[in-house]
Formats: structure tokens, C-alpha cells, sequence
């Protein structure tokens, strides 16, 4: 039987050890700082065994005085995944440093580990350089690995994007602020994260703007605004209903010369809601609704008429966020991402739906846990609620539908 022995303490100075082991698979026994680690191949297994004190080793491989050993059996598929594992985690610990600034202690280890390509049959996927003294893999192993990877890569990139993008946003909304909530602003941050990743699953990154000066948002979309004067702005619009999975979202140009009024009007329109419910909007620290101060359970909040404010007196800009709330009942949330300006074109029409996906909900079903519920009655045949709910919704319901030459029809009649 082909044994190995190797220190458990490899970061004490033996830098050659491990190729001398390997070279020498006959090696009885080797001492290496006090420390023993022991592998060799049975059948197709590799065996690992881990002696963690500084007592030596007695011809039955046991401890002279007291100790343990750990003992891990590999099979040859197993190993073919942990040479997976490995390249992935040596990457992450030292794939953005200098060569000169590698962690040795985990090379070490991972060189180790590669070592057993050979005796498993793996010389196709990691080989030894007898110039670098050193086992390297191949381009067909990183050809299969990297794939993984690419999509770890990818998601990590837009979650810490949308996170990045996220803290700004919100940095610069609570700049100047001398009481801040830190429920609230968390609240911000997470919802303002999970736009982000909407925009970037839907359409990667082709509607992102780089900054070029500071203390702007967007230095593209705010250069373009900022040269749009008068009533000539157009605003676009993302309207997303919050707490809905698969999500319902509309895409919208609206005039900002236009009041809060009729900008309601323009969402039930685009969603399909039946406008026989309260609603408000919450702008820049400020509630917009048709409400009275005796509706409020909140006696501080001041209420502003929707036909007294217009969207261009609040001066939006693009990443500017704001929510529209419908039936406080069943508490519809609407956030709203003002994504670029324009200015207005004189053949076009406004207000336009430009796109979106789903029919907005059924109301009176308890907000967006009891629609979601209802989706799941309808998709389950089996379900003891199945039929009574299909005779209520009628045979043509279906939720993926989205009539966007319809909703443009209805807006024409704004």
C-alpha cells in the first residue's frame, strides 16, 4: 500500500515537502513541525488521516500516548467534485492577488490535493510543470468549472451592484436630514435594492448611466433633464406592485406638467384597478390624497389635494423613487422609479403604456397575500376551492394576460 504523509502544520517553512512526498510515495514516515497527516489511495478511495498532536506515530498508526486521528474516504467521483470545490475556493482566496501576495498555507494545500489527480485517473484535468515544481489545471477542467462559476460571478456582480446603487440612492435622499429613522431608511434601502435587481433581471444593464461629475445621480440622464426646460418635460416611469411574485409592472410616459389628480387616474388606468377606492401618494416626505385629516390615524401628517401639486413641482430627476398606495384595505403599494426624461415629442400622444407583464389583481381579496393565494387555487386543480373560485373569476381569467393595446385606448380617454 502506497502511503503520504504530510504536516498538518504546512505553513512552518517546508515549502519543497510536499513535491518531495510526492515523488517519493514510498516514504514510510516524515516528521514536519510535530504535526503528522497521512493520505494514501485503497481501491478507488482516498484516505485522509489527520493526526492533531505533537505525539509521534507508532508502527499500527496509532498514538503512543493518547491522541486521535480523522479519517476521510473519498471516492472517485467525490474527488472529481472536490477538485471543483478546490479551484473554486483557491480562486476567491487569491484569484485578485499578486502571485507574490498568494496565500501560501492554502496553496499548499490545494497542491497537495491535485496531487492525487494521477493515481484517479485525472491527468486530463490538472498535469504537473516540472519548470514551476508545481500542478497546474488544464484548459478542459477550467472550461467545465468556470460555467459555475461564470454564474456565481454574474449574480454576485448585480446583488452588490443593486446594493451599491442602492446606498447612494438612498445616501443622497437623507443628506441634510437631522433625524433619521433607521427602520425607515433600512426599509428604503431593501426596497430600493430589489428594484435595482428587477431592472438588471429584465434588462441587464442596458438602461444603466455612468456617473462622469459628482453629486450626480445619473450624469446622463440628469445632463438631458437639466437642458429640458418649460413644460416640455416627459417623464418615464416604472410602476411596480409591491408583495407580488410574479411581479405586475408598467412602463409609462407622462407629461410632468400634470396633476396628482390625474396622474391617479392614469394609474388605474395602466393597472386595471376600478378607482371606487381611497388612495395617496408619499412624495418626497409628503402625502398627497383626496383623504380627510380625520381619516388619519397620523394627526401630524399634512394632507396635499391632488389637484394642487403637479409632478414637476417636486423636480424629479432619474432614480427618484416615490409610491402610490390604492384601497387601504387590501393595500395595494405601487413603487414608482422615475427611470429617464425626455423631451416632448409634438406627434406623440401622452399619457403612453410602453410595456409591462401580467393583469394588474382582483380587488377586494385581501391585498397581495390573498391574490397570491388565489393564484394557487387556480393553478391546483385538485384544489376543494378550484371550481367555486374559476365560477367566480370566470372561465377567460388569466393572469399572465396584459392587453397593453387596450390600456392605451383607455388612456386616450384621459
Amino acid at each position: 500500500m502506497k502511503h503520504v504523509f504530510l504536516s498538518a502544520n504546512i505553513g512552518i517553512g517546508k515549502s519543497t515537502i510536499i513535491q518531495k512526498l510526492i515523488r517519493n510515495l514510498n516514504l514510510n514516515q516524515e516528521k514536519i513541525g510535530g504535526f503528522y497527516t497521512k493520505a494514501y489511495i485503497k481501491g478507488n478511495e482516498l484516505i485522509c488521516i489527520d493526526y492533531s498532536n505533537n505525539d509521534k506515530i507508532n508502527d499500527k498508526d496509532k498514538y503512543k500516548r493518547g491522541g486521535s486521528a480523522m479519517e476521510i474516504k473519498f471516492t472517485k467521483e467525490q474527488y472529481r467534485k472536490l477538485l471543483d470545490i478546490v479551484y473554486a475556493g483557491i480562486t476567491v482566496i487569491n484569484g485578485n492577488r499578486e502571485i507574490d501576495q498568494h496565500l501560501e498555507e492554502y496553496e499548499k494545500i490545494v497542491q497537495y490535493l491535485y496531487s492525487f489527480a494521477s493515481q484517479y485517473g485525472f491527468d486530463s484535468l490538472v498535469y504537473y510543470n516540472k519548470d514551476h515544481k508545481k500542478y497546474f489545471t488544464t484548459q478542459k477542467f477550467e472550461e467545465n468549472i468556470e460555467k459555475l462559476m461564470e454564474e456565481f460571478e454574474e449574480k454576485n456582480f448585480l446583488e452588490t451592484l443593486s446594493l451599491k446603487l442602492a446606498q447612494r440612492d438612498i445616501a443622497d435622499e437623507i443628506e441634510g436630514q437631522v433625524q433619521i429613522d433607521k427602520e425607515l431608511v433600512l426599509q428604503r434601502l431593501i426596497e430600493r435594492q430589489a428594484r435595482y435587481k428587477e431592472e438588471f433581471q429584465e434588462n441587464g444593464l442596458q438602461h444603466l448611466r455612468f456617473n462622469k461629475k459628482a453629486h450626480t445621480k445619473s450624469f446622463n440622464l440628469q445632463d438631458k433633464s437639466e437642458k429640458i426646460e418649460g413644460e416640455g418635460r416627459i417623464l418615464q416611469l416604472h410602476i411596480r406592485l409591491k408583495d407580488i411574485n410574479p411581479i405586475i409592472w408598467r412602463r409609462i410616459l407622462v407629461k410632468e406638467e400634470m396633476n396628482f389628480y390625474t396622474f391617479n387616474q392614469i394609474i388605474q388606468k395602466v393597472m386595471g384597478w376600478s378607482g371606487f377606492q381611497q388612495y395617496e401618494f408619499q412624495i418626497h416626505g409628503q402625502c398627497i390624497s383626496e383623504q380627510t385629516q380625520e381619516d388619519l390615524w397620523e394627526e401630524y401628517t399634512e394632507i396635499i389635494s391632488p389637484k394642487e401639486k403637479t409632478l414637476a413641482e417636486y423636480f424629479l430627476q432619474p432614480n427618484d423613487f416615490f409610491t402610490y398606495t390604492y384601497d387601504f384595505g387590501d393595500n395595494w403599494v405601487h413603487e414608482i422609479l422615475v427611470e429617464d426624461i425626455y423631451e416632448q415629442e409634438e406627434k406623440r400622444k401622452y399619457p403612453v403604456c410602453l410595456d409591462g407583464e401580467r393583469r394588474g389583481p382582483v380587488e377586494n381579496i385581501g391585498g397581495p397575500w390573498g391574490y397570491m393565494e388565489l393564484l394557487n387555487i387556480i393553478e391546483n386543480p385538485e384544489d376543494p376551492q378550484y371550481q367555486q373560485v374559476i365560477e367566480w373569476l370566470g372561465q377567460d381569467f388569466d393572469p399572465e394576460q396584459f392587453d397593453i393595446n387596450r390600456i392605451n385606448k383607455e388612456l386616450m380617454e384621459i
